[in-house]
C-alpha cells in the first residue's frame, strides 16, 4: 500500500494495531485501581482468578467451580456498586484524608454474612480504602442465639461491637395482638444502629440485603408508603 509515495505505511499500520491489541491485553490483565489514592502495585496485588488466594472470611466455603465464580462475581458487584455510587468519602484538600470508617450490621443471616467478607476481602486486596467495625444489635428477642456472632467475629479477629437493647418488649408491649411487629421492630432497630455508628465514629452504616429483601422493601414502600425507595 502507498499513501503519498511513501511505502512505510504498512509498516506503520502493523506497528498501530500492535500498540492496541497491546493496550487491550494489559486491561484485561491488569487489575483495575483500587478507590484508595496512588498507582495499584501489581506484583503485590493478589488477583480473584487464583482459586485459594481467598480471605479468611472465605476459608471453610466450598472449593467448587461454581462457588468461585459466585464469590468473584459477588466481589467484583460489590466493587463496582463502591465506585459507581462514590460510597468512599474523599478529604477535600487533604492528601492523606484519614480513612472512613463503616458499621457493619450484622444480623446472623447469610446476606450480612456475605456482606462482611465481601468488604473485607476488597479491603485486604487494598480496594477498599475503609476501616470496618462488624455491630450486631441483640433486641431480646426469645430463642435469639447470643453467643453465635460474638464467637465467629472473635475467632475471625474481626473488629466488633456487641449491643444489647431489648426492643422486642417495648414491640409487644406497643403492637396490638395479631399486628405485624416489623415496622416498629424495624424503626428502633435503624435507630439504635444509628446511635452506635455516632458513638463509634463511622459515617456510613452498611446492610446486607438480598433479592427477596428487596423486592419486599419495594413493594411494601409502593403499597403502603405510595412512594418508591
Amino acid at each position: 500500500m502507498w499513501v503519498d509515495g511513501s511505502p512505510n505505511v504498512v509498516d506503520v499500520r502493523r506497528s498501530c494495531a500492535v500498540h492496541r491489541i497491546r493496550k487491550v491485553r494489559n486491561a484485561v490483565t491488569r487489575p483495575r485501581a483500587p478507590l484508595s489514592q496512588g498507582p495499584i502495585c501489581w506484583h503485590s496485588t493478589p488477583m480473584l482468578d487464583e482459586a485459594d488466594d481467598i480471605h479468611p472470611l472465605f476459608h471453610g466455603a466450598p472449593k467448587t467451580t461454581e462457588f468461585r465464580k459466585l464469590r468473584k462475581r459477588i466481589i467484583r458487584n460489590v466493587r463496582e456498586a463502591v465506585e459507581h455510587y462514590g460510597m468512599v468519602e474523599r478529604g477535600a484538600g487533604d492528601p492523606k484524608p484519614p480513612p472512613a470508617r463503616w458499621l457493619v450490621c450484622m444480623s446472623g443471616g447469610k446476606d450480612s454474612y456475605t456482606l462482611l467478607a465481601a468488604l473485607y476481602e476488597l479491603k485486604w486486596r487494598g480496594l477498599l480504602p475503609v476501616d470496618l467495625l462488624a455491630c450486631n444489635l441483640d433486641q431480646g428477642q426469645p430463642g435469639f442465639p447470643a453467643t453465635v456472632l460474638p464467637a465467629f467475629l472473635e475467632k475471625m479477629q474481626v473488629p466488633h461491637r456487641i449491643e444489647y437493647q431489648d426492643t422486642y418488649s417495648i414491640v409487644t408491649d406497643k403492637v396490638p395482638e395479631g399486628r405485624t411487629y416489623c415496622a416498629l421492630c424495624s424503626r428502633l432497630r435503624r435507630g439504635n444502629l444509628y446511635r452506635v455508628a455516632r458513638e463509634e465514629g463511622c459515617s456510613a452504616v452498611v446492610l446486607g440485603h438480598h433479592r427477596d429483601d428487596i423486592l419486599e422493601t419495594f413493594f411494601m414502600n409502593l403499597f403502603h408508603g405510595g412512594r418508591l425507595a
